[in-house]
């Protein structure tokens, strides 16, 4: 049976630039024994508007993050006893996802989550792909305005005493492919025509001198 921690857990309640923390040093904001927090208020009827692009609960883990002020939507990802569950608290006018995170939970408590502050869909640091390898192993592809286009992280789900702990690992900033310059092809020459062969000039004929003996 699920079960949910209730030790407090700490996450920003606005939406900052989530952008910074992928080029800084990595440091861990999951703290262990932790509970889903609580989401921001919003006066939006996005929980209507929206509800063709959210996600009813499933488990103790959806309920948990619903009786929190959150609306699951996405695919629910698990292996073994880890769950991962994208969950927002807001929606644009398209029903894009605003001030949404995405929760992490082993064993039944929660582990932790994989950005260290609320996302909204297509901004700088917004999560485009979830990557669960196996039970312990995470990748998350963020979105960038840079060269790179994405960065990803590596995550661990750690055993500790208190419950587990989600931690990042490492950063990477992979760089596209850059495609091969276009180089225009080679003008073909056109043919030579051969000019004409000049006549050589002939050298004029040396008149014969004809010598005519006279008699006496």
């Amino acid at each position: 049976m699920l079960r949910l921690s209730v030790t407090l857990f700490v996450a920003s309640a606005s939406v900052v630039n989530a952008g910074i923390w992928l080029d800084q040093p990595l440091s861990n904001w999951n703290q262990p024994s932790a509970r889903v927090p609580q989401a921001p208020t919003t006066s939006s009827d996005y929980a209507v508007r929206c509800k063709a692009h959210t996600r009813p609960p499933e488990n103790l883990a959806d309920q948990a993050l619903v009786g929190a002020g959150w609306i699951p939507f996405g695919g629910l990802q698990s292996y073994g006893s880890t769950l991962i569950i994208t969950a927002m608290s807001g929606a644009d006018d398209s029903c894009h996802p605003i001030g949404y995170q995405a929760f992490v939970f082993s064993d039944g408590k929660v582990a932790g989550t994989l950005s260290p502050s609320l996302m909204d869909s297509q901004i700088e640091g917004s999560i485009q792909y979830i990557r669960l390898l196996s039970a312990t192993a995470i990748e998350v592809d963020f979105f960038r305005m840079l060269a790179s286009n994405t960065t990803i992280v590596r995550f661990e789900i750690q055993s500790n005493p208190t419950g587990p702990i989600l931690v990042p690992l490492e950063v990477r900033h992979p760089k596209k492919d850059m495609p091969a310059p276009v180089t225009a092809a080679p003008i073909p020459e056109s043919p030579k025509t051969p000019e004409p062969a000049m006549p050589k000039p002939t050298p004029p004929a040396t008149p014969e001198v004809i010598t005519t003996g006279m008699g006496l």
